[in-house]
This record gives structure tokens, C-alpha cells and sequence, in this order.
């Protein structure tokens, strides 16, 4: 699994899309803001998840944030 986040040109996928949906479920996101990129809206929810499961806050999708969100490898 590879790392997300805010990057130049925007990371896309699949795997993106799933973080977004996982975020929206949480109620970091809407279900308007899901579009596989991973944007500024993105990052900022992320980081939000992050603060509230006590988890290192950076923005970055790596497996601890990926696991706090119940997405599988």
C-alpha cells in the first residue's frame, strides 16, 4: 500500500477513494467530496481523523491511519 498524501500532481485511485468513503462514513467528508483525488479537503479531514483518534497528525494516509479507518491492506 502506498502512502497518501498531498502531493504535486494530486495522487489518485482507487485507494484514495476508499480513504475518502471511510472518512465520509466517519463524518470527516461528505459523500460530494469523494472524487479518488486526494485533495486539500482530503488532507484536512484526514488530519481531523488523525486529532480525534489520537493519532500522529500529518495528513498522511500510512497503515496506522489506514487501520483507525478500517480499510484492509
Amino acid at each position: 500500500m502506498r502512502l497518501l498524501l498531498l502531493a504535486d500532481p494530486p495522487l489518485e485511485g482507487e485507494d484514495v477513494r476508499k480513504v475518502q468513503q471511510a472518512l465520509v462514513n466517519e463524518g470527516f467528508l461528505t459523500e460530494e467530496q469523494v472524487n479518488g483525488v486526494y485533495d486539500e479537503d482530503t488532507k484536512e479531514a484526514v488530519k481531523k481523523f488523525q486529532e480525534e483518534e489520537e493519532l500522529r497528525v500529518d495528513g498522511i494516509v500510512g497503515p496506522q491511519t489506514r487501520r483507525a479507518l478500517g480499510i484492509p491492506r
